[in-house]
């Protein structure tokens, strides 16, 4: 073991940087909640005072932009391939030969509905 040179600092290992990074993201995302549910009371409150329909229209059309903020901000746009990716790595870890070429069996219908998104990986 070397020893480390005076006013060196130890890098922390990558599980302690993985999990600041996702303390920050979280921080982040709810941060990002907060204020979408802020600015959705705002639209409401102000609701009762819209008089002209192309307001009205306007304004249904902004509460309908911040809710799909929401669904956005609250759900992982990549988990289907992030099963795909955990099937992948857990092939290369778990297998003494490690595959050169891997072939992913994925149907149409589990395209169309992720719910069902569950692919076949195979290693050769």
């Amino acid at each position: 073991m070397s020893k480390m040179k005076k006013g060196t600092k130890k890098a922390p290992n990558n599980s302690v940087k993985n999990q600041m990074q996702y303390t920050k993201n979280s921080k982040i995302k709810s941060n990002l909640l907060q204020l979408l549910e802020n600015l959705e009371q705002q639209i409401l409150r102000s609701q009762a005072y819209l008089i002209d329909d192309n307001q009205i229209r306007e304004h249904d059309q902004y509460l309908r932009k911040l809710k799909h903020i929401k669904t956005v901000a609250t759900a992982d746009p990549r988990f289907p391939y992030q099963k795909l990716q955990l099937t992948i790595d857990n092939l290369y870890r778990n297998s003494p030969v490690k595959p050169k070429r891997i072939t992913v069996v994925i149907p149409v219908y589990q395209l169309i509905n992720p719910s069902e998104f569950n692919p076949e990986v195979y290693g050769i």
